[in-house]
């Protein structure tokens, strides 16, 4: 059965809340980077380009892709907003997901 464009849209809506925690805590840690006894350190980190937007890259857009693709092809079949709204990822078939294409 098909979920509801309603509940699919909480789902996400619940998802982006624990995401938006998520940044907020990286957004403090680098504030407290910047601004504490670390402070050279973090400079030098960020000053190339390159080194900063992989450092975004890897603590920022990496974990929230891992998050869906882990959760979603797991035993469970959903993110946690998805379990709190009831809803499950599965194919065509109504099975689970899987991280590889079966064949």
């Amino acid at each position: 059965m098909r979920a509801s464009f309603a509940k699919r849209i909480a789902a996400f809506a619940l998802d982006w809340i624990l995401i938006a925690g998520y940044l907020v805590v990286l957004a403090m840690v680098s504030s407290t980077l910047a601004s504490g006894p670390l402070r050279d350190e973090w400079q030098a980190l960020i000053s190339s380009s390159v080194r900063m937007e992989l450092l975004a890259f890897v603590t920022a857009i990496l974990p929230v892709v891992l998050y869906y693709m882990i959760l979603e092809s797991s035993e469970g079949g959903a993110t946690w907003g998805k379990r709190r709204m009831g809803l499950r990822v599965v194919n065509t078939s109504g099975e689970r997901i899987g991280r590889r294409a079966d064949g």
